[in-house]
């Protein structure tokens, strides 16, 4: 009985990972890209988002308790320019970490960096049109794994004077997946 048992437990796990080369966990997904607005964390007025939470793709109070590491991404004003802050660039315990990918275009990027240097755990000077890959905070994963998800983003407008930022982004669901346009 025992090795029939088996025997069906392997039949069943061959037939999974011959549709599919990660069965456990992985969903499949689209572009979905999205837009969000960010307030400055220099601007004077508060109730504002002015973080990104890239897992859940949310702007973020990151001022409010409960936001505590919840965000991966913060805008600020320094010297004048706007530029996105991970987590940690603000002393939080934090994994995520920002690449700036320069004029890379948006829709042509198929994957984030697998190079840790690539990624900043400083400010990011951001610029128009510029793209940015995000690998996020560490998350718990389906089967209780540590996670990092990865996401995109490129400024479509920035005003250092009203410290305000829109921005595009799209982003990779799952765990551990730097690709950046979904499989075939």
């Amino acid at each position: 009985m025992r090795t029939l048992l088996l025997g069906l437990a392997l039949a069943l796990f061959s037939g999974l990972t011959a549709c599919e080369d990660r069965p456990f966990g992985y969903v499949d997904w689209n572009l979905s890209p999205d837009t969000a607005r960010l307030y400055s964390l220099a601007r004077p007025g508060l109730n504002q988002p002015s973080g990104f939470d890239f897992v859940d793709e949310v702007p973020v109070l990151i001022e409010s308790q409960s936001a505590l590491n919840q965000w991966d991404m913060a805008l600020d004003t320094r010297g004048g320019q706007l530029v996105a802050v991970p987590a940690i660039g603000f002393g939080l315990d934090s994994r995520a970490r920002i690449a700036d990918l320069g004029s890379t275009p948006f829709d042509e990027i198929a994957e984030a960096p697998g190079d840790t240097v690539a990624y900043s755990a400083g400010a990011v000077p951001l610029r128009v049109g510029d793209l940015y890959v995000v690998r996020t905070r560490i998350t718990v994963g389906l089967f209780g794994q540590s996670c990092f998800s990865f996401s995109k983003f490129s400024p479509i407008l920035l005003d250092p004077v009203a410290g305000v930022m829109d921005f595009r982004y799209d982003g990779n669901p799952n765990c551990n997946d730097r690709r950046l346009l979904p499989p075939d």
